[in-house]
């Protein structure tokens, strides 16, 4: 029976450190690097992913560099005031990021998903940091250098943080 708390004792705060929900930062990584949106983006998407913060958004073009979304059908987990965010992509080290701005007046918290297309659908993997890693976080640029890093290391495409949309 000791055996089995400890067990538990470890693996419960493991599971909460690679568990898919994304870690939102203060600053964008898309500041001064944002680049035109990509048409395939824009519309409505929705997810059968339970564990996914929100089930369906609406991604409408804002301008030639933003993008507006609205998700619904959201989880107990999430935490966000609003359901309303502006999205830029970036581009870091040759890999498509979107960085995702909360449009709350409460919150000025970004977060950031790599995104790619697997034949019609939408692929998107929520970026996490650790809390160690978000206080070395003081600009868009030491952000880009933490996304980079990821990169580098092929961690940020976890299966765990990753989330299939279909166009609805």
């Amino acid at each position: 029976m000791k055996n089995i708390k400890t067990i538990l004792v470890l693996l419960i705060p493991a599971m909460l450190l690679f568990a898919g929900c994304p870690s939102g930062v203060a600053f964008s990584a898309a500041d001064n690097h944002a680049e035109k949106i990509d048409a395939k983006l824009i519309g409505d998407w929705a997810t059968d992913d339970y564990s996914a913060d929100f089930g369906e958004m609406k991604i409408e073009k804002k301008d030639n560099y933003n993008f507006t979304v609205n998700v619904g059908e959201v989880s107990d987990d999430y935490e966000e005031e609003g359901t309303g965010y502006t999205v830029q992509i970036t581009t870091i080290s040759g890999v498509k990021f979107l960085s995702a701005k909360t449009n709350s007046k409460k919150s000025t918290t970004n977060y950031i998903y790599h995104y790619e297309f697997e034949g019609s659908n939408l692929v998107t993997y929520s970026i996490a940091f650790t809390a160690e890693t978000k206080k070395s976080i003081t600009s868009t640029e030491t952000l880009r250098e933490e996304i980079e890093k990821k990169v580098k290391d092929k961690n940020y495409k976890r299966p765990s943080n990753k989330t299939i949309w279909k166009k609805k």
